[in-house]
């Protein structure tokens, strides 16, 4: 597995991720949660995953008890019902998630084991609704790790339940080459002689966008936008803005998603159909893993690049926040970059910003990339200053056991996390 993949893959996992807040409690969801304390008037605090709530108690439970919990509307608020015998206590072991299985009507299979177990672990809340879903997701393939992981974060973004959704994010977690979908697109097309010539050209462009030693970093900035451009990531947004607009044919024809969907309304091979489909789920997947809550902002792109005789996937993680008046804050940021160089093989770029003070930290194998970097490091710090910002240092470092956050995707920004909600009072009747 290559460094890249993992990387995408670590998108998919919740932990130390400035991402996690605890979720909204609604009707229906399926909790784990401890008896804390216990204080006068039957007021309880209860540990729901990261969450304690303050709970009014009807009902007599035991401290350090755990339960399983439903949340229900009640007539004023939101109660939370034992689904578990009471003064039982609720270990997560195989019985007592077959019984939870069996309340909810479901198959006892080992996946649905499984996804009931992960989501147990991490805290997170389960539905009868991502229950039945999942156990539909979870028969259709024999890679159900990633498959678990892709629900746990469609879950976590409170992304819609949709087969689209699933099969899109599962689509950028396969770690599937953007460049060999492109290629084998372009094969299919010329196998079947499918004549489509704005797809033709798109394809075309994408495929012959060269970089060399010569370019300028302007250069190079208005190839990475018009690559950008051709595969569609924009591509929604744009037509939000069009929508009084009476032709935006001429757009569409310039991108590579509008493309594809339209070729997919056509009678073309199952071949064909596979891979346009393939590609389609994968710039969507990527579409839903750049985001923003609140000023925080997440981008990530995977573009197909050509050095000379070299093709690779490049993929980039921006992650920062927007000043007060919408701008992105180029002062605060962090941007990932992993590659598959033609002589230096895999490597990780950290690029962290502080106040416009620049730290970088390479990631390689090679033996060379120390005495590389160094070399260049004072003429990499003199382009910097032109451009406002302060080298500090450029650090090298090989991929081993213990860089784990690097090897298998982004250490996210230690930015403050104010998204916690916070309970006070008596908000929960059990």
């Amino acid at each position: 597995m290559s460094y890249s993949t993992s990387f995408i893959q670590k998108l998919f996992k919740q932990e130390n991720n400035l991402w996690s807040q605890p979720l909204p409690l609604r009707p229906g969801q399926i909790m784990y949660g401890k008896i804390m304390k216990l204080f006068p008037n039957q007021i309880a605090e209860v540990q729901v995953g990261q969450q304690k709530l303050y709970a009014h108690l009807s009902i007599p439970l035991s401290v350090e008890a755990n339960y399983w919990f439903q949340v229900q509307q009640g007539q004023e608020k939101l109660e939370l019902k034992v689904l578990s015998p009471l003064n039982e206590t609720v270990q997560m072991d195989k019985n007592n998630i077959t019984t939870l299985l069996r309340q909810q009507s479901l198959p006892d299979t080992k996946e649905n084991r499984a996804l009931v177990a992960s989501f147990l672990t991490d805290q997170l809340p389960l539905t009868k609704e991502i229950l039945q879903k999942a156990s539909n997701w979870l028969t259709k393939s024999n890679d159900t790790s990633s498959e678990i992981a892709v629900i746990k974060q469609m879950v976590q973004q409170e992304l819609p339940l949709t087969n689209t959704v699933f099969s899109s994010l599962l689509q950028v977690q396969s770690g599937q080459s953007f460049s060999d979908l492109i290629n084998a697109l372009n094969s299919e097309l010329n196998i079947h002689s499918i004549k489509n010539k704005p797809l033709e050209q798109v394809v075309a462009n994408i495929m012959t966008g060269v970089f060399t030693s010569e370019d300028d970093s302007k250069q190079i900035k208005q190839q990475i936008m018009k690559m950008l451009h051709s595969i569609g990531f924009s591509y929604e947004s744009e037509q939000f803005f069009r929508l009084n607009e009476t032709n935006n044919t001429e757009v569409e024809t310039k991108k590579l998603k509008p493309l594809l969907l339209e070729l997919l309304k056509t009678d073309i091979p199952v071949s064909t159909n596979e891979i346009a489909n393939q590609l389609v789920d994968k710039i969507t997947g990527l579409q839903l893993l750049s985001r923003e809550v609140g000023p925080i902002i997440q981008a990530v792109m995977q573009l197909p690049i050509s050095f000379a005789n070299h093709t690779m996937d490049v993929t980039v993680q921006y992650n920062g926040k927007k000043t007060k008046d919408g701008k992105i804050d180029s002062d605060y940021c962090r941007i990932m970059f992993y590659l598959d160089l033609e002589h230096l093989k895999e490597t990780a770029i950290d690029m962290q910003i502080q106040n416009r003070v620049m730290n970088i930290t390479i990631w390689n194998n090679h033996p060379i990339i120390q005495s590389l970097a160094a070399a260049y490091t004072n003429t990499l710090k003199e382009k910097m200053k032109q451009a406002d910002y302060i080298l500090l240092n450029v650090n090298s470092k090989p991929f081993s056991k213990k860089e784990t956050n690097i090897k298998n995707g982004l250490s996210f920004l230690d930015i403050e996390n104010s998204y916690k909600n916070f309970y006070q009072g008596v908000d929960v009747k059990i």
